[in-house]
């Protein structure tokens, strides 16, 4: 189909082609298995029509902001506007990556959110 021609390009950068395409793959047998086709779609629409950008500095809570260096979708100047708003966020940017760093280098970025969860202090009962 032609969003499967176009994903890769959009959200991946030329260094992640072979990547992107497993990672599609992965993406549309998870959306395949969907009960309700719908769910995808509504939550892609969603993010398109709701803006939480004046709610940012409201995030009391630590955050990790994790950009890929080539996003075209959020470059990292996004992440850098939303860390400035967001008290207690650390942006890290993946060199190299695209927009979905997550699925062409899941190890490094779980291994970006374990160092950072284990930076939190303790919850308090």
């Amino acid at each position: 189909s032609a969003a499967e021609e176009i994903f890769p390009l959009v959200y991946f950068n030329d260094e992640d082609q072979g990547a992107a395409r497993a990672a599609l793959d992965r993406a549309l047998k998870t959306m395949r298995r969907v009960h309700d086709p719908r769910v995808p779609v509504d939550a892609l629409r969603r993010s398109f029509e709701e803006d939480f950008r004046s709610r940012l500095g409201s995030i009391s809570i630590p955050v990790l902001l994790i950009h890929g260096e080539k996003d075209q979708v959020t470059p990292p100047p996004v992440g850098e506007w939303m860390a400035a708003r967001i008290l207690r966020s650390r942006l890290v940017v993946i060199p190299g990556a695209g927009h979905m760093p997550h699925m062409t280098d899941p190890d490094h970025v779980a291994a970006l959110i374990r160092e950072f969860c284990e930076g939190l202090p303790p919850a308090q009962a």
